[in-house]
């Protein structure tokens, strides 16, 4: 290695007088940092630390309601990661996880169970005449495909979570930063419905086994919604207090705002689900 890769940053040229360039924080190269110790010691440090950010935030999303939103519209953001970036990490686990069949719908659940289930049905029925497709082959194939889309479009929620805080929340506060306190809070569900999907789940069909209770896939199902929708409340409320400063009844009233927010970006989110999945099959 030649005497200017010793002494000069090899990210910004800058002279060395150590091993960490102060210029642009760049590590020198040396004997050490070309290691397999250095490689997996770096690879540690970016997946457990973020400077201390990702951890952090993660804790304060889910043990302090309203913590980071509160912090992010006083401009203190530079602990934390930003709300966005936040969900989209949430959301890699949530596209690497089973689908959660509340979020993504089959093609007889869309078609028997929505408002929108008829016209589905004629779609669907003349698209398969002109192909001389069976229903239960584009079922099929329609299912090989939703919960794709169903993990790509889960952003959708918030536009309208933040709509309806902004009803409730008054004029103090831009639609933007109302956005802030949906994404946190949708975040929050995401995350705690994961958790139930790897953890709760299992074990509620292990101990319906082991105490002789013939649990199905259903009825797991309405457990772990109904905790996830009750805990949801809660934490809303929390959040509602702390982010806007509101007392219990109007805390009580923006976390139904936001669970009626959360309702009709559903509705719209299942529509535009099919409707897009359908255009791709």
């Amino acid at each position: 290695m030649s005497d200017e890769h010793k002494e000069n940053c090899p990210s910004c040229g800058t002279k060395l007088v150590g091993p960490w360039c102060h210029e642009c924080g760049e590590r020198s190269l040396d004997r050490e940092s070309r290691g397999l110790r250095s490689l997996l010691r770096e690879a540690f440090t970016a997946t457990t630390d973020l400077d201390g950010r990702l951890w952090r935030t993660l804790r304060s999303l889910l043990f302090h309601p309203g913590r980071l939103s509160e912090e992010y519209l006083a401009g203190r953001r530079r602990r934390w990661i930003g709300p966005i970036s936040l969900f989209l990490l949430i959301n890699v686990g949530y596209f690497i996880s089973p689908p959660i069949s509340d979020f993504n719908l089959s093609l007889e659940e869309q078609i028997r169970y929505q408002p929108w289930g008829g016209t589905a049905l004629s779609w669907v029925e003349a698209r398969n005449q002109a192909r001389g497709v069976t229903m239960e082959a584009y079922a099929r194939k329609y299912a090989s495909e939703s919960a794709h889309v169903a993990k790509s479009l889960i952003l959708l929620h918030v536009p309208w979570i933040a709509a309806a805080l902004a009803i409730v929340g008054g004029r103090r506060y831009y639609y933007a930063e109302h956005f802030v306190v949906a994404i946190h809070g949708f975040s929050f569900v995401l995350t705690l419905a994961l958790i139930m999907q790897w953890v709760l789940r299992p074990l509620l069909l292990l101990a319906g086994h082991w105490v002789t209770i013939a649990w199905d896939g259903q009825q797991v199902l309405r457990t772990i919604s109904l905790l996830v929708l009750v805990l949801a409340l809660i934490y809303w409320t929390r959040a509602s207090r702390r982010v806007y400063g509101f007392g219990w009844p109007r805390s009580v009233l923006t976390s139904l705002a936001f669970a009626g927010g959360m309702v009709i970006g559903h509705w719209i989110y299942r529509w535009i689900q099919f409707v897009a999945t359908y255009v791709i099959t």
